[in-house]
């Protein structure tokens, strides 16, 4: 136990110490090009270390300073970070406002990638909070794009199709959650991925229980199962 204790005060002291050495760096006579700098590194800091609520801190510092940048570029992937951490404190209502803010931009730069990236994010956000129509058509807009050839990996639609699944589980439109997890299935080897392979399988024994087919449940049931243990 004191081992224990005395290992996690050197992590803290070394936590600190980095975030204190930035700190001391901030001074009212920094220009603001290299404000910014040091108020990313902070953020990006925090962040790696899961403290969101300072690495929002900082960011939110960094932002005010650009507001009168007019640089959209800029401004759209600060909103694109400041939707992630306010996610992962569980603030959805900022994770959406953020995201949709970023989203505006790279629709009118007609960047497909980024497009598709933050629609999925966004799907996520809306079935944190159990928006499942929303949910659904911001997937469809990222599936849209990443059907298409030139960005087509099979892991990345995989994931696509089994959070559309979900996001039909959540209407009980279970009929069409069944079909997506079946695509989702055809695209993930078993071998290569059993755990993905048996967590569709568990999504899809929901389904069927709550069809009230219950042996197609047990099956799918039984097969995860059996893949989770191996």
């Amino acid at each position: 136990m004191i081992l224990c204790l005395a290992f996690s005060s050197n992590i803290f002291s070394q936590y600190a110490t980095k975030a204190d050495s930035l700190k001391a760096l901030l001074s009212p006579q920094l220009n603001d090009s290299n404000k910014v700098v040091l108020l990313g590194k902070l953020s990006d800091w925090f962040y790696e270390q899961e403290d969101y609520l300072n690495a929002i801190h900082y960011q939110l510092q960094k932002t005010q300073i650009f507001k009168k940048n007019v640089n959209e570029a800029y401004h759209a992937t600060a909103n694109e970070k400041l939707a992630l951490m306010y996610y992962h404190i569980g603030n959805y209502e900022l994770s959406a406002k953020h995201y949709l803010e970023a989203l505006k931009y790279f629709e009118k730069i007609e960047d497909e990638r980024m497009v598709a990236q933050i629609s999925g994010n966004l799907a996520n956000v809306y079935t944190r909070i159990d928006n499942y129509k929303n949910a659904i058509n911001y997937l469809n807009k990222a599936k849209e794009i990443l059907e298409k050839e030139q960005f087509f990996n099979s892991r990345t639609i995989a994931g696509l199709y089994t959070n559309v699944g979900l996001a039909y589980t959540g209407l009980m439109q279970l009929d069409s959650a069944l079909l997506y997890y079946n695509k989702a299935l055809a695209l993930i080897n078993e071998t290569e991925n059993p755990l993905y392979f048996a967590s569709i399988l568990n999504n899809m024994g929901e389904v069927y229980f709550e069809q009230k087919e219950y042996e197609k449940a047990l099956t799918d049931y039984e097969k995860s199962f059996s893949l989770f243990s191996d």
